[in-house]
This record gives C-alpha cells, sequence and structure tokens, in this order.
C-alpha cells in the first residue's frame, strides 16, 4: 500500500469527471421542453367557397404555412358550370 496517494487522486478525478457530465447533461436537458399537451395560440378560420364541386386537389397541408391568396384546393366544378350555363340559357 505504497500509494494511497493515486488512489485518492483517482477516486477524485473520477467524481469531478462524473459531477462535470452529469452538470453538462442536466444543462442540455434544461435547453429543451418536452409535453405531450401543448397549445399554441393560433388565429384559426373555416374556409368555405361559393360553388359546388368535388376537390380535386390540395396542395397545402395541415401545418404548413400560408400567406394571403395561396391557393388551398382545386375544385372540380363541372357540375357548377352546368347549372351556371342552364341559368343563363
Amino acid at each position: 500500500m505504497a500509494h494511497p496517494r493515486l488512489l485518492t487522486l483517482g477516486i477524485t478525478l473520477a467524481l469531478v469527471g462524473a459531477s462535470l457530465g452529469a452538470g453538462l447533461w442536466l444543462a442540455d436537458q434544461a435547453a429543451f421542453v418536452i409535453t405531450s399537451n401543448a397549445r399554441v395560440r393560433a388565429r384559426m378560420v373555416t374556409p368555405s367557397h361559393e360553388i359546388a364541386g368535388q376537390i380535386i386537389d390540395m396542395p397545402v397541408n395541415a401545418g404548413d404555412r400560408i400567406k394571403r391568396r395561396d391557393v388551398l384546393a382545386r375544385l372540380d366544378n363541372k357540375k357548377g358550370k352546368t347549372g351556371a350555363s342552364q341559368c343563363n340559357a
């Protein structure tokens, strides 16, 4: 047992390293918020259309950012055109 100082130094360095690692891990975990019940404030609107028809294309998905004049859906309005032409006849 000629090296008790080396044993003490090794244990001290191991404890300091473990404490430093734990501190870095806690700091990293504190940077992110994880939740399964989050709420986001947003302005919601209900889109509506003035003509009848089936949706044939929807170029946006839920969660996409949109701006004014973006196309949200394309309608197959063959029935609407037929009805309008009958009204004009």
